[in-house]
């Protein structure tokens, strides 16, 4: 990974804006999803949930430098893949239970507002990038 393509990711960074990675996990915070829960998220809030102290789905800083980690799956293709073709298959892993909280692109909530929904998330946080939704309460 050349200069051009550090320059790329701190391009891409930007992108997120800071501002709306940390409302959101504020506002998880505040819907009283315990540290050390499990949040599935999109790429580019691993390590903000990380920060926060709870356990994100995936975290693209580990894609990006050690790709051997979880068995050497391309886990950003494969929740690209389950976010944005897919519906039914992010159902089939939230629906265990196994996350407390959602961390999810914004302009996908059309997508996924029934989904989760159905299975007991209520959107506790959204703006034009991200919308958090927790489970119960």
């Amino acid at each position: 990974l050349g200069a051009g393509g550090l320059a790329l990711i701190a391009d891409d960074d930007g992108v997120w804006h800071e501002e709306s990675r940390r409302n959101a996990v504020a506002a998880i915070e505040d819907a009283g999803v315990p540290p050390a829960s499990a949040v599935l998220n999109t790429f580019g809030s691993g390590g903000w949930l990380e920060l926060a102290g709870y356990r994100p789905a995936y975290d693209e800083r580990a894609e990006l430098l050690l790709p051997q980690i979880n068995g050497g799956h391309d886990l950003a293709s494969e929740v690209a893949r389950i976010k944005k073709r897919y519906p039914g298959d992010l159902a089939k892993r939230i629906e265990p239970g196994q996350y407390r909280a959602c961390l999810l692109d914004s302009y996908e909530v059309p997508y996924y507002r029934e989904i989760m929904a159905d299975y007991g998330y209520r959107q506790v946080y959204s703006d034009e990038n991200l919308t958090a939704w927790v489970r119960g309460g």
